[in-house]
């Protein structure tokens, strides 16, 4: 099983996952992923031209 937290829809921050004895497995820092959008145009290599 796994706690953490969302933003924007996405797992942010510091993610525990714990065991089947509910004993912490392992901690994880979770990045928000880089989205592409209006602010971040295709290169031009690849648009093709």
């Amino acid at each position: 099983m796994r706690s953490g937290y969302f933003q924007n829809g996405e797992q942010t921050g510091e993610w525990t996952t714990y065991d089947k004895n509910g004993d912490v497995y392992k901690i994880t820092t979770m990045k928000p992923k880089a989205k592409q959008g209006a602010a971040d145009p295709p290169s031009e290599a690849a648009a093709g031209g």
